[in-house]
């Protein structure tokens, strides 16, 4: 006799047997949010980490897109921190660790609902029946088994996914250092966990199912959340979009005006990029060099000047060294069986959505091995989450078939084995980070003077404005990239401040242009001019020296 899997069209329950109780969520997220302040470091990271601890501490505009979310945000919670005796770096980092721990929560919460009730419950229900009984005949998906065979709930099936994430050296970096990626990270989670809700409702039998119209405005606004935050949320706005289209036109609810309903509920997030206007003509003390123009902004928000990266894969030795050990292993086996195991659910919501979330992974990762940036493996873990949900059911067949010691023994031993490899490499980037920080701290101060320009042509040059504008150490040098000078806006500004035009006679261009420029305007100044590499040198020289 067949038994229709639980949670199927037949079952009038289904609504009710949804997992409610936040505590799983709650209590990972305070886990999470308590290791990643504890590696944390108080150092700004390797990359953008200086440069949007000045946006979140000043309130300026970052590097194209301009993040406006990210930075409305979070300007206020860093200054609150800050407020209460914390630095501004730490204050910074401690952003992205919020953001991680909201994401982690959400990714527990969504894999407790992919497990029960829908795709995951016949593999949950089987689970929780000693070996070898007949299917069926009486147990029910909560319920305790008389046998060897141990019943793993949806709460704890869906802590093994999401400790593999957040153990991974990708997301504790992005949950660590002052980066946008992991709210990024908790919009993916949150985004779909609200869509694989919304499906399931439109097909629990004789519910009245969620209203169509307020479906459309609150998914419009998680689009526009999304995309006033980081441009590749429209990965898996596209396919979440269409199951949600999908679900609705087979409950026959579908209207033509939803898609207007859409764009409507995305304006008030999308409006933060207004923010952006605002700070092309009032900027902050220290942002990206955006022109006093509407044209400039538009490109800005648009990541425009990212089209050069297009068409090729060339991420630097480290990052390569990153994605074949901690990336690559998890996200290709990841993505092929999570997308056996969709294919595999009875029930066509879960099977739509879980095929929708790949959809966006397989969209993502086809972008990203044509995009040239040097540091791409932040932008692989979205669909590393999409990839390890199917550790979840994998977790629950494991439990069906091992005594329960031996199960849970099992499971234990693959958190511990990620523990015990990556949470080493987490400590000694940190510690990294650490010796960096001191080395150019030490560079700052061997500069013999206290009013002049501080030159250095490297992505660096952030920390030396956190140590004056934010830390007020030594404010009278002022720091300058090279690169920046050669902006219009930057340029402007710098000749506004200090009177003279520091490309005078220089049309930059060459990078050989671009390193004339501290000699140019040594020789427009009475102010002394310091080139911070040739001090940086020094410093590593002196550390090299026996002692």
């Amino acid at each position: 006799m067949s038994v229709e899997p639980r949670g199927g069209r037949g079952s009038p329950g289904f609504l009710q047997r949804h997992p409610r109780a936040p505590w799983p969520a709650l209590l990972s997220a305070l886990a999470a949010v308590g290791l990643f302040l504890a590696l944390m470091p108080g150092v700004p990271g390797i990359g953008d980490s200086a440069e949007f601890t000045l946006a979140l501490a000043l309130a300026g505009v970052p590097h194209p897109t301009g993040y406006p979310l990210y930075v409305l945000l979070g300007h206020p919670f860093v200054l609150l921190l800050h407020a209460a005796g914390v630095g501004w770096v730490a204050a910074a980092n401690a952003w992205s660790a919020l953001g991680a721990a909201i994401a982690v929560g959400l990714y527990v919460e969504l894999a407790r609902w992919m497990m029960t009730d829908g795709g995951g419950n016949a593999a949950l229900a089987a689970s929780a029946r000693p070996a070898g009984s007949a299917g069926g005949t009486g147990s029910t998906a909560g319920s305790t088994p008389t046998g060897s065979a141990a019943a793993l709930s949806p709460a704890a099936a869906a802590l093994v996914p999401a400790a593999l994430l957040v153990l991974n050296p990708v997301w504790l970096q992005a949950a660590t250092e002052a980066e946008v990626y992991s709210w990024w990270f908790a919009w993916v989670a949150g985004a779909a966990l609200f869509v694989l809700g919304r499906t399931r409702a439109l097909e629990a039998p004789g519910a009245a199912g969620p209203g169509g119209r307020s479906t459309a405005l609150a998914w419009g606004f998680l689009c526009g959340v999304g995309l006033a935050h980081h441009l590749m949320a429209v990965m898996f706005i596209v396919p979440f979009s269409i199951v949600l289209a999908v679900a609705f036109a087979r409950a026959r609810r579908w209207r033509a005006s939803f898609a207007g309903l859409v764009a409507l509920g995305a304006l008030p997030p999308l409006a933060a990029y207004a923010f952006l206007a605002y700070r092309a003509f009032h900027p902050a003390a220290a942002q990206w060099p955006l022109d006093a123009s509407l044209a400039a902004v538009v490109r800005h928000a648009s990541g425009a000047a990212y089209g050069a990266y297009l068409g090729r894969f060339t991420p630097n030795p480290a990052e390569r060294a990153l994605l074949a050990s901690a990336v690559i292993p998890f996200l290709v086996p990841g993505l092929v069986l999570t997308a056996v195991y969709a294919l595999r659910r009875p029930v066509p919501a879960v099977r739509g959505w879980l095929l929708a979330f790949l959809g966006g992974a397989a969209l993502l990762v086809a972008f990203i091995v044509n995009y040239g940036v040097p540091d791409p493996a932040m932008y692989f873990v979205p669909a590393l989450m999409a990839g390890l949900l199917v550790a979840a059911p994998v977790a629950a067949w494991v439990a069906r078939r091992a005594p329960r010691p031996l199960a849970y023994a099992l499971l234990g031993a693959v958190v511990l084995a990620a523990a015990s490899w990556w949470l080493p490499r987490a400590l000694a980037a940190r510690a990294r980070l650490v010796t960096v920080d001191r080395r150019i701290r030490a560079a700052w101060h061997a500069i013999p003077f206290e009013r002049g320009f501080v030159l250095w042509q490297d992505d660096h040059a952030h920390r030396l404005r956190i140590f004056g504008l934010l830390e007020r150490d030594r404010p009278g040098l002022d720091v300058e990239n090279p690169n920046w000078l050669t902006w219009t806006a930057a340029r402007a500004r710098f000749a506004s401040r200090f009177g003279f035009d520091p490309l005078a006679g220089l049309v930059p261009r060459t990078m050989a242009d671009v390193a004339r420029i501290p000699d140019n305007i040594r020789r427009q100044t009475s102010l002394p001019v310091a080139d911070f590499p040739v001090f940086i040198e020094r410093v590593r020289a002196a550390e090299a020296r026996p002692r």
